[in-house]
C-alpha cells in the first residue's frame, strides 16, 4: 500500500513525494525506503543507482475530540470531573508529556461568558505524564439555581476551553477540544428570618401572638414548609408554635416577672432539611403601687469615709407610671441620727464610725409615691471592725530596743485600736516578731493590754539576731485576729565575751572543752537528751566560736560543737561551751556569732558578732619533747632527726627545731596515736650532746630531756678515696712535709683526711695531738681546709719519730691514728772544745775528763725538753759514754741542750786516745752524719685545656709548671688533685715535659672545682697548689616539656652537657626550687640517682654528645607555677665535691574552667546556696575562688581538677585563683579564654539514684548494647533540671553516647526535694 509514495521527475531527476496516505502510516518514523533509479542517454545508454530515503521524526500535534460531563450542585473539592488521557491516538509520540490547562469558559446554551467566581469552580489535576484530571476547586460556587441559568430552557451547565500541549521537539504542539459540563440540581434546606414582636401582660393562655410563615422560605421551589420551636429553645413552657407557623402562649405573662424572652423556631422542608432563627417577645407593662423590701441592713467598714454611702435602700412600685419615689429618715429613739444622712434611696455617712466605740445603729427609713403613698422600714447598719491596727512605738520600759538574749524583760507597744475603748479586760492580744530572713518567729510571753485600746506589754522571749519587725495580733469579739506589723524593729544585744576559761593550756590536737564567759550568748533553750522544738533548738544552737593567733587572723580556728551552758556561772554571766580544733599559737584572740545557723553557715543580715578578746592567758599547750630519736649525724648534715613529744601542732602550721646553737632545717609535722613527732634534717655542725628545742606557733618547748639529745659523729682520720699510689710510698689519711723528717723547729704543714671534720667556719677551730700517747705535743693553726673531710695543721717544736696523731672537734675526739710523724734524727755537723779555745797550747783533751765540748749541728730539740737520751764518743764512737739517760740503773747525763735545736754541751769523762767520733742520739734517734737534700717540688702554675672546664669523661691535658721536679721521668713517682690537695683523682700519664720545670698529665674522668694539685718526685711530695683546675659544671640547654598539668605526673626530660654520666660513684639530683625531688614520682621516692641507676634514669643522644635526665614531675603543691629546676652533681664517696647546673624554669599550666555543675544547696533562712562544683585543669593544691569578684570561703574540697563550694546564691562570675593567676574559661568551640571568669546560671543537670526502676541493671549489659533477642536495651533515667529540649540533651555511658529515645523526655510523677 505504500507503493507511489514517491516520484522523480524525468527531466530534471527531481525525487518529490507523491502519495499520503490518510492515516500517515507510509511516512511514519523510523520507515526506510530503497529507490532504485535508472538515468537513459540519447543513445540509450542507461545508468543504474540505488538511493536509500529515511523517514525522520517530528512531533505531531496531540488531539482529542470535544466531551461532555454531568457533576451535581453538591460537589466538594477535590472530586473529579471528567479525565483527560491522552493516549496514542491522541498523540503517536509516546515520550511527549501532555499538559492540559482550561483558557476559556461560557454558559451552555447562552454562550455568556462565565463570571470570575463561575470560571475558579474547576481546576486541572495532574495524574501522570499523559493524563490529568478536571476537578472541581471551588465548591461554594457550584449552584444549580445560579442566576445564570435562569434563560436555559435544557440543562444548565459550563462550556470549558481546554488545550491539550505537548514537550515535543523541534517544537511543542498544542491544541484545543471543548468540554461540556452539566449541572444537576439537589435538595437545599430553607431558611426562616429573625423578628420580635410585643404582647401585653396577664393575656390568657393559648393568645396567639404572631404567624411567622411569611417569614420562612426555600430554594426549593414548591416545598411544603412546617414549623415546630426548636430542640435547644429557652421558654417552652411559655410559649409553643403550631406546624403552620403561629407563635401561642401557653402560661400567663408578667411583666414584672419578665419583660422579654427569646425563643428559637424551627422550618423543616419536605426533604426534612431544616432551619433555625431566634425570636424575641417583649411583654407589656401594667402600672402597681410601691413597697419597702423587707429586712433591709447594711454592713459597712468602720474605715468608711464620712459623705460615703453606706447603702441603697429599694421600694417596689407595680405601677409604671410612678418612675420617681421619694424616701427620707424618720427620727427614733434608736438612732444616733448625727451619724447618718439621706440623699435619694442612699444612706449616707456623716459622722466617722468606730467599732471601738459603736458597732451597730438601726435607722429608721421611710418612702413614697406621687400619689402620697409611702411606707416605712428599720434598716440596720452594722459596723464591720477592720484591721485599723496602729503600733507607734516599741521599747523596754528604759526606752530602748536592744534586748537580752535571756528574755524575760518588760517590753511596752504603744499605738491604737488595740480593743474595745470602754474596756480592755475581754481584749486577747498577741505579739511575735521575726528577722524573714533566718525564719525564726519568737512570741512574746505575757501579753495583755494595759491602757485600754493603747497600750500593751509583754515579756520577752530567750533569743537570738537582729532587725526584728514585730506583729502585733489583737482578737476582735466576733474571733476575728487582726494583725499590724510595726514600722519598728528591735534587735537582741549582740554577744560579748569577757573571759575565755579552761584555754590556757590547750592541746594542740584540739579535743578540749573551754569556757566562753560573756553576756547576751545563745540562750539555754534544750539539755542533753531532752526534747525540744525545733524553734528552741536553732536558738539553743546558735553560736559559731572562732578563734586566732591574731585579731586580723581570728577565724583561724573553729571552737566546734558550741552550746549553752545550763547554769549561768558564780560570776553571772552567760556561758557557752565549745571544743577546740588543731591549732598552734599563744594570746588566742576570741569572737563568737549569735544567729540562725544552716550547715553550720551564719549570714551577716540576722547574726550578731561579739567583741574580739584578746585572751592574754589563752594559749595552746607549749610544746614539749619526750625523746629525740637520730643516728649520729654526719658533720655534714641533711641527715634525720625525729623529735617526740606533745602538741606539736599541724603539718600546716610551720615548727622550728633546733639543737644546740644550730637549726635544723625542713621540718614537718606527724601524728602519731600517742606522741606528735616533728621530722627535721640536720645542718653542718659539730659537737655532741645537743639538746633540742622546738618552737611551735611562736612557743618554744623546755629543752629535751636530759640524755636525749643529738650528737655528731666525732671525728674520725681515715684514708679517702686516693689516686693511684706511686712506688714504694705507703698510704697514709696525715700527710704534708711534717709528717716524715719534720724539722724539730716546728712550722710544718700536717694535711689530715678523714670523716666529720665539720665546716669551714662558724664553729671553734679544730685541734690537733701527736706524739707519744698522741698527746705530746699540740700541733699549731689547725683549720678545716676542705668542710668536713680535711684538716691542716702546723707542726710544733719537738722530737721524736713515730708519733701518732689525734683530732678534737667538737670537744670530740677522733680516733689516734697511726701517723708516724717523725722528727728528723740529730745531725752533728761540727765541734768546739774546751781545750781549743784555751790559750794553752793542748793537742787534745785531758785525759781525766771534765772539759766541756760544744756539740753543733740541727733537730736537737729545745732546751726546755732536753730530750738527749745518750752521747758517746770514741775510736767507734761508742767508748766512752758521757750521757746515758736510758740506763735502767743511774742513769747520768754530762750534756744539755743549751741553745734550741742546734747547740749542745757535753762534758768529757776520763779517757784516752784519739780520732774520737761522737753519737748523739736524741728522743730515740741517733744522730746521723750530715747530708743534703733537694727541696720539696713546687707547683706555681697550672694551664691546658683540662685546668678549667675539663670534660668530666677525662683525658684532657694539664700543664704543670713550677720547678723540682726532677731531671727526668725516672723520678716522677705521681701526680694527683682533688680538694684541698686530696688524693681524690689521679694524673694519667704524666709525663715531665720540661725537666725540673714542667709536667704534662691528662685528667682522670672526675666532677668538682676549686681541685688543687700535688707532686710527689723521688718519695718528696709537693704542698697542695695554691691554684686550681675545675671540670664542667652540669649545663641544661633545655626542658621538655617546659609547662605541664599542675598534677605533674608526666615524665620530664633535662637536655644538656656535662651531667658526669661517665664518672663512676657520682650522683644526681633534680632540684626544683632549690628542693630536691623524688625523680620516681612517688612521695619517698628516689631523690638520688647513683652512678649504677643511671640507666633507668639518663640517656646520650646525638653520638653522646647531648646527655638527657628523666624525672617524674612532681605535682604543684604550692601556688607558685613558675620553678626554677637545676641538676645537682655529686660524689658518693668524696664528700664535698660537686656542682649545680645552670637554672631553667618550668612552669605549671595556667588553670582553667571547662565546667561549672551547680545544684541546689541548703537554705540559709530564706536564702538560696548554690553546692557548686568547679571542673577544670591546673587549680593545683590551693588558691582562692571568686564569685562575682568576691572571695569564697565556704571551699569543701580542692584538687587539681575539682573543686567543690557552697555559695550564697543562685549565679555568678567565677574565677579561680592560683597564686597571680586568674583562671581562663573553655568556650563553646574548646578554646580557652585566659584571665576571663565562666558564669553560672540555669542549674546543671543532676540525676537521681533513689529509685531502682531508674538504675542500670546490676547485672549490666551486653558491649554491644542489644538485649538476647538482638532488640535494644533501654535504659531509663530520672532527674533534675534537665529541660525540655531533646536535642540539646546527650547522655554518655562513659565515653560512649546513648542515644536517647524520641519522645522519652518527660516530666515524671516522682517527688525529689520537693521538686
Amino acid at each position: 500500500g505504500d507503493e507511489g509514495t514517491f516520484g522523480i521527475f524525468p527531466d530534471t531527476g527531481i525525487i518529490y513525494l507523491n502519495y499520503i496516505r490518510d492515516d500517515k502510516k507510509n511516512l511514519e518514523y523510523p520507515y526506510s525506503y530503497t529507490l532504485e533509479v535508472t538515468a537513459t542517454d540519447g543513445g540509450g545508454l542507461q545508468a543504474v543507482t540505488t538511493l536509500v530515503v529515511e523517514v525522520t521524526n517530528t512531533n505531531d500535534m496531540p488531539l482529542l475530540e470535544d466531551k461532555q460531563t454531568t457533576i451535581a450542585e453538591s460537589a466538594k473539592n477535590g472530586d473529579v470531573v471528567i479525565e483527560i488521557n491522552c493516549d496514542e491516538t491522541c498523540d503517536r509520540d509516546a515520550a511527549n508529556t501532555i499538559s492540559v490547562n482550561i483558557v476559556d469558559c461560557t454558559i451552555v446554551e447562552t454562550g455568556a461568558k462565565c463570571l470570575s467566581d463561575q470560571s475558579d469552580i474547576f481546576g486541572v489535576e495532574v495524574v501522570d505524564s499523559r493524563t490529568s484530571n478536571i476537578v472541581i476547586v471551588n465548591e461554594e460556587n457550584l449552584d444549580f439555581e445560579d442566576p445564570s441559568f435562569d434563560e436555559i430552557d435544557g440543562t444548565p451547565g459550563y462550556m470549558l476551553a481546554v488545550t491539550l500541549k505537548d514537550n515535543g521537539v523541534p517544537l511543542p504542539m498544542q491544541s484545543l477540544f471543548y468540554v461540556e459540563v452539566s449541572v444537576t440540581g439537589a435538595p437545599e434546606p430553607p431558611s426562616i428570618r429573625s423578628s420580635q414582636f410585643f404582647v401585653a401582660e396577664n393575656l390568657d393562655e393559648g393568645y396567639v401572638i404572631e404567624n411567622v410563615a411569611s417569614l420562612a422560605s426555600d430554594p426549593d421551589a414548591g416545598d411544603t414548609l412546617t414549623f415546630s420551636l426548636g430542640e435547644s429553645s429557652e421558654h417552652a413552657d411559655v410559649f409553643d408554635v403550631s406546624a403552620s407557623g403561629d407563635i401561642f402562649t401557653k402560661a400567663v405573662l408578667d411583666y414584672e416577672t419578665r419583660t422579654s424572652y427569646t425563643i428559637t423556631i424551627r422550618v423543616t422542608d419536605s426533604t426534612d432539611l431544616s432551619s433555625e432563627n431566634d425570636f424575641i417577645i417583649r411583654v407589656s407593662d401594667v402600672n402597681e403601687a410601691p413597697e419597702f423590701e423587707e429586712g433591709m441592713s447594711f454592713s459597712v467598714d468602720e474605715s468608711i469615709s464620712v459623705g460615703a454611702t453606706i447603702g441603697e435602700v429599694f421600694a417596689t412600685d407595680i405601677d409604671s407610671n410612678d418612675s420617681e419615689l421619694f424616701y427620707g429618715m424618720l427620727p427614733d429613739a434608736r438612732v444616733n441620727s448625727d451619724y447618718f444622712s439621706v440623699a435619694g434611696n442612699k444612706i449616707l455617712l456623716a459622722k466617722a464610725l468606730d467599732y471601738e466605740d459603736i458597732t451597730s445603729f438601726e435607722v429608721k427609713m421611710y418612702v413614697k409615691d406621687f400619689g402620697g403613698l409611702n411606707d416605712t422600714a428599720f434598716v440596720t447598719v452594722k459596723v464591720n471592725d477592720i484591721n485599723d491596727l496602729d503600733v507607734t512605738n516599741i521599747a523596754l520600759t528604759d526606752g530602748t530596743t536592744l534586748l537580752e538574749t535571756s528574755g524575760g524583760q518588760e517590753i511596752v507597744i504603744q499605738g491604737k485600736n488595740f480593743g474595745n475603748k470602754h474596756s480592755s479586760g475581754a481584749v486577747s492580744v498577741t505579739a511575735s516578731f521575726e528577722n524573714a530572713l533566718d525564719q525564726i518567729v519568737y512570741s512574746a510571753d505575757e501579753c495583755s493590754v494595759m491602757v485600754a485600746n493603747t497600750e500593751i506589754r509583754c515579756k520577752t522571749p530567750p533569743g537570738i539576731g537582729q532587725n526584728h519587725v514585730w506583729t502585733i495580733g489583737v482578737t476582735s469579739d466576733t474571733g476575728v485576729v487582726w494583725e499590724k506589723q510595726a514600722p519598728m524593729s528591735t534587735s537582741y544585744i549582740a554577744p560579748s565575751v569577757s573571759e575565755v576559761l579552761g584555754a590556757s593550756s590547750l592541746p594542740t590536737r584540739g579535743g578540749a572543752t573551754v569556757t566562753l564567759a560573756g553576756t547576751n550568748f545563745s540562750p539555754y533553750l534544750c539539755g542533753e537528751g531532752s526534747s525540744c522544738s525545733d524553734h528552741q533548738r536553732k536558738i539553743s544552737d546558735s553560736a559559731i566560736i572562732k578563734y586566732g593567733r591574731s585579731l586580723s587572723q581570728i577565724d583561724e580556728f573553729d571552737c566546734t560543737n558550741p552550746r549553752a551552758a545550763a547554769n549561768t556561772g558564780a560570776d553571772g554571766l552567760m556561758h557557752l561551751l565549745c571544743e577546740t580544733t588543731p591549732g598552734v599559737g599563744a594570746v588566742l584572740w576570741w569572737g563568737v556569732s549569735i544567729g540562725m545557723k544552716s550547715s553550720n553557715l551564719q549570714n551577716a543580715l540576722w547574726s550578731l558578732e561579739s567583741n574580739r578578746f584578746e585572751g592574754a592567758h589563752t594559749a595552746y599547750a607549749v610544746p614539749s619533747i619526750s625523746s629525740v630519736e637520730s643516728e649520729t649525724l654526719s658533720t655534714a648534715g641533711q641527715e634525720v632527726i625525729t623529735v617526740r613529744g606533745t602538741n606539736f601542732g599541724l603539718d600546716p602550721y610551720p615548727v622550728e627545731m633546733m639543737y644546740g646553737k644550730y637549726a635544723a632545717s625542713s621540718c614537718r609535722v606527724e601524728h602519731g596515736d600517742a606522741d606528735d613527732s616533728i621530722i627535721c634534717s640536720s645542718v653542718e655542725g659539730i659537737g655532741f650532746g645537743h639538746r633540742a628545742k622546738v618552737v611551735v606557733g611562736g612557743q618554744t618547748s623546755p629543752l629535751s630531756p636530759e640524755g636525749e639529745v643529738v650528737n655528731y659523729l666525732p671525728p674520725r682520720i681515715m684514708i679517702l678515696q686516693r689516686a693511684t699510689e706511686g712506688p714504694s710510698l705507703e698510704a697514709s689519711a696525715v700527710t704534708g712535709p711534717g709528717v716524715f723528717g719534720a724539722s724539730t723547729r716546728g712550722g710544718q704543714k700536717l694535711l689530715i683526711s678523714g670523716k666529720n671534720f665539720g665546716p669551714k667556719s662558724g664553729e671553734a677551730l679544730p685541734r690537733s695531738w701527736y706524739g707519744d700517747l698522741a698527746s705530746e705535743y699540740e700541733a699549731a693553726n689547725c683549720v678545716v681546709e676542705v668542710k668536713h673531710t680535711q684538716i691542716s695543721c702546723l707542726t710544733v717544736e719537738g722530737t721524736g719519730f713515730d708519733h701518732p696523731l689525734k683530732l678534737e672537734v667538737g670537744s670530740q675526739m677522733s680516733n689516734v691514728y697511726l701517723a708516724n710523724i717523725s722528727y728528723a734524727p740529730p745531725t752533728l755537723t761540727s765541734y768546739e772544745t774546751q781545750w781549743e779555745a784555751s790559750p794553752l797550747d793542748k793537742d787534745g783533751a785531758v785525759t781525766q775528763g771534765a772539759e766541756w765540748v760544744l756539740l753543733h749541728g740541727q733537730d736537737f730539740g729545745t732546751a726546755a725538753s732536753n730530750a738527749i737520751d745518750m752521747v758517746s764518743y770514741g775510736d767507734d764512737g761508742k767508748e766512752f759514754v758521757t750521757c746515758n739517760n736510758r740506763a735502767e740503773v743511774d742513769p747520768f747525763c754530762n750534756c744539755a741542750v743549751i741553745e734550741d735545736h742546734s747547740l749542745i754541751n757535753c762534758t768529757t769523762v776520763s779517757g784516752a786516745g784519739a780520732g774520737h767520733r761522737w753519737i748523739l742520739s736524741v728522743d730515740g734517734q741517733d744522730s746521723t752524719a750530715p747530708t743534703t737534700k733537694y727541696g720539696l717540688p713546687v707547683i706555681t702554675g697550672l694551664t691546658g685545656p683540662g685546668a678549667v672546664d675539663a670534660d668530666m669523661a677525662g683525658g684532657e691535658v694539664v700543664t704543670i709548671t713550677g720547678y723540682n721536679f726532677g731531671p727526668n721521668q725516672g723520678f716522677l713517682d705521681r701526680v694527683a688533685y682533688g680538694l684541698g690537695g686530696g688524693d681524690d683523682f689521679p694524673g694519667v700519664d704524666c709525663k715531665l715535659t720540661v725537666p725540673h720545670f714542667e709536667i704534662e698529665c691528662k685528667t682522670s674522668p672526675g666532677i668538682g672545682s676549686d681541685l688543687a694539685w700535688k707532686v710527689t718526685v723521688d718519695h718528696r711530695e709537693s704542698l697542695p697548689s695554691e691554684m686550681s683546675t675545675s671540670y664542667k659544671t652540669p649545663v641544661i640547654n633545655s626542658i621538655s616539656p617546659e609547662t605541664y598539668n599542675t598534677k605533674g605526673g608526666v615524665k620530664v626530660v633535662l637536655n644538656g652537657t656535662s651531667f658526669g654520666l661517665t664518672v663512676r660513684d657520682t650522683y644526681l639530683q633534680v632540684l626544683m626550687d632549690g628542693k630536691a625531688i623524688p625523680l620516681d614520682g612517688y612521695p619517698n621516692g628516689v631523690k638520688r640517682v647513683s652512678w649504677e641507676q643511671t640507666t633507668g634514669y639518663t640517656y646520650t643522644s646525638e653520638g653522646g654528645e647531648v646527655e638527657h635526665l628523666k624525672f617524674t614531675l612532681p605535682e604543684m603543691k604550692d601556688s607558685n607555677q613558675k620553678k626554677s629546676v637545676k641538676i645537682r652533681l655529686g660524689h658518693s664517696d668524696i664528700g664535698g665535691i660537686g656542682s649545680d647546673s645552670n637554672a631553667v624554669d618550668f612552669t605549671y599550666e595556667s588553670p582553667y574552667i571547662a565546667e561549672l555543675r551547680n545544684v541546689e544547696g541548703p537554705t540559709l533562712g530564706i536564702l538560696e546556696t548554690t553546692d557548686l562544683m568547679i571542673l577544670g585543669e591546673n587549680f593545683g593544691k590551693s588558691g582562692t575562688v571568686y564569685i562575682n569578684g568576691e572571695p569564697q570561703t565556704e571551699i569543701k574540697t580542692w584538687s587539681h581538677d575539682t573543686i567543690s563550694l557552697n555559695y550564697l546564691g543562685l549565679r555568678g562570675n567565677v574565677t579561680v585563683r592560683v597564686g597571680d593567676v586568674n583562671s581562663g574559661c573553655v568556650g563553646t568551640g574548646g578554646d580557652v579564654k585566659l584571665d576571663t571568669p565562666c558564669e553560672f546560671t540555669d542549674y546543671s543537670p543532676q540525676l537521681i539514684t533513689i529509685y531502682p526502676e531508674y538504675m542500670p541493671r546490676e547485672s549490666g549489659y551486653q558491649t554491644d548494647g542489644l538485649a538476647d533477642d538482638g532488640s535494644a536495651e533501654i535504659l531509663s533515667l530520672i532527674g533534675k533540671h534537665i529541660g525540655t529540649c531533646e536535642e540539646c540533651l546527650a547522655v554518655y555511658v562513659g565515653d560512649f553516647p546513648c542515644d536517647l529515645v524520641p519522645g522519652s523526655l518527660g516530666v515524671s510523677d516522682k517527688v525529689y526535694g520537693g521538686s
